[in-house]
């Protein structure tokens, strides 16, 4: 789950909105900082269900919105390597100072290497003893 200890020195920092936006297959945090309803999700807008403002949630977070990842698709792989989500990142960046996307790990979905294709920058995670080598070293 997306620590919620993120958000507080990434807002304090932002003079802009902060942005967290969960993959298509990484659908949780939902309770954790939702401020209004989930009506629509990432994979709404990918699929051309929805305007990207339709897709945003506001938080209880000052300075911090959510897309939430919305029902897991049949191709999930191949909406996050499209032009919509290249094009809201995009968007996105001019909008936001700090924009998250937090994905499945990467060893599971190859859904964690087709988004860090695209962002300027990543953080793998990994559990000290738990976590495979090779995965690590990628």
């Amino acid at each position: 789950m997306f620590p919620s200890s993120y958000v507080c020195p990434l807002q304090k920092a932002a003079s802009r909105r902060s942005w967290l936006t969960q993959t298509c297959a990484n659908p949780y945090c939902g309770a954790v900082i939702k401020q209004n309803r989930e009506k629509y999700g990432l994979s709404h807008y990918l699929s051309g269900q929805v305007e990207l403002d339709d897709a945003c949630c506001r938080t209880n977070v000052n300075n911090f919105d959510i897309i939430f990842a919305g029902p897991v698709p049949p191709n999930p792989s191949e909406l996050l390597g499209g032009d919509a989500f290249r094009n809201m990142l995009e968007v996105l960046r001019m909008k936001y100072d700090y924009v998250i996307v937090d994905t499945p790990p990467l060893g599971s979905v190859i859904d964690a290497a087709i988004v860090g294709a695209i962002c300027d920058g990543t953080v793998i995670v990994v559990e000290s003893g738990a976590s495979a080598t090779n995965l690590s070293r990628m």
